[in-house]
């Protein structure tokens, strides 16, 4: 079986993390009200675009990059320090690996970023392939993202689970016509344990 597990809000919270290098990019940028706990979380489910919390709404298109090239450093250098492994993650992740099931992180994020977290959080050994937004061929969501991961992992849409509370991911499960498990921000996949 494979197992696609999305990172943030699923394997682990970096709700903090994202906060903090999100609030010094808008400090940088002259935005003072801090991030709203509904924009937050709006973000990290992706049905907010992070540039909407870094810039203003009339910043132009080098505005926005610039912004998410400096919240991607602020937040690789937090990251560790305020993100945390959901209680039981490493035991699940453990048993499935030692089961023989294929495990696959996919996020919105870019790769390195993905793998840089998962090895702070000393997740990434259980993971047979890191797959973020750079290394599909298409922009999410999108049922090709679904078809690479299946083709570089050898297996079928038959066996295998999603398992995200991103909008991108879950449409792109969607898309695909694959099975999916919807996950709220938070929950963790301790659902795991008794399947």
């Amino acid at each position: 079986m494979l197992y696609i597990f999305d990172i943030e809000g699923v394997l682990l919270d970096a709700k903090e993390a994202v906060r903090y290098a999100a609030e010094k990019v808008r400090k940088r940028n002259k935005i003072e009200s801090p991030i709203s706990e509904n924009d937050l979380l709006a973000v990290l489910s992706g049905t907010m675009g992070m540039t909407d919390i870094l810039v203003h709404e009339n910043a132009d298109g080098k505005s926005r990059r610039d912004a998410l090239m400096l919240f991607g450093r602020h937040l690789d250098d937090v990251f560790p320090r305020f993100s945390t492994v959901y209680p039981q993650v490493p035991q699940i992740l453990g048993k499935l690996k030692s089961d023989g099931h294929t495990l696959v992180a996919f996020s919105n994020r870019i790769t390195l970023f993905m793998y840089q977290w998962l090895y702070d959080t000393n997740l990434v050994s259980y993971f047979d392939l890191v797959i973020g937004v750079d290394s599909v061929p298409e922009e999410l969501p999108s049922a090709a993202a679904i078809q690479h991961i299946l083709q570089q992992t050898h297996h079928t849409s038959k066996d295998i689970l999603l398992i995200s509370d991103s909008f991108s991911e879950i449409e792109s499960a969607r898309l695909a016509q694959i099975p999916y498990k919807q996950v709220s921000y938070g929950t963790g996949i301790a659902f795991l344990i008794d399947n």
